[in-house]
């Protein structure tokens, strides 16, 4: 009997060492399996999150608490909606409804930091299930650089039709001062030949043919 007690605690305690054992196999396990997701998330180039139907923060990754300024402690207790201006949190409430509403969707807004920073994000959603549970999982990318470029090529853009809008301009009044030259080279010229005709008619007998004919060609260079 004493043996029988023996061998049962025994047995017991193996089995006790056993779960030990594998509960610790297990969150050994979790943990390297974590630290390995952390790491590809805190590898990515841009910002990562991840959250639920009521805004709140399951999981993102390190350059989200750079680029906000927050720490994980305060992300945890903040909504998606904070990290946006206000004048640009309905444009994005909406884009978030239309992931859990029909699976995904993109925007464009500026990421505010806790400093008051605004850095311009191109950002993704896509809704994924977990046990009959929707969430939001999306990266955000840092646009700044195409922002610059798109603006300077604006810029570019209207410094063209600015130059364009000057040689037009420029030809216009190139065009109207050689019209004006020419008119009045042109009217001088007529002046001068209505005058020569004029000196010829008369030296010319009155009733001759010619003086006619020179009086008819006076009139028609004067009209």
């Amino acid at each position: 009997s004493f043996a029988n007690d023996e061998l049962g605690r025994v047995t017991q305690i193996l089995g006790i060492t056993h779960d030990i054992t594998e509960r610790k196999q297990m969150e050994k396990a979790v943990l390297k399996e974590r630290d390995f997701s952390d790491g590809i998330l805190n590898s990515l180039p841009g910002i990562f999150y991840f959250f639920d139907q009521t805004g709140k923060y399951l999981r993102w990754n390190r350059n989200h608490e750079i680029v906000s300024g927050y720490s994980g402690v305060e992300i945890a207790r903040m909504n998606p909606l904070d990290f946006v201006p206000e004048a640009e949190q309905e444009h994005i409430a909406h884009r978030i409804q239309d992931v859990f509403e029909s699976g995904e969707s993109d925007a464009e807004a500026n990421i505010v930091s806790k400093n008051g920073n605004l850095t311009p994000y191109y950002l993704t959603g896509k809704r994924i299930e977990i046990e009959g549970l929707p969430y939001l999982l999306g990266m955000g990318i840092d646009i700044t650089r195409r922002k610059q470029a798109e603006e300077e090529l604006a810029k570019r853009a209207e410094q063209m039709r600015a130059l364009a809008s000057y040689v037009e301009s420029v030809r216009e009044d190139e065009r109207t001062r050689m019209a004006r030259e020419i008119h009045d080279e042109f009217g001088q010229f007529l002046t001068a030949l209505k005058m020569d005709l004029a000196w010829v008619s008369r030296r010319l007998p009155s009733g001759d043919e010619k003086r006619e004919r020179l009086n008819q060609a006076s009139i028609l260079v004067g009209e």
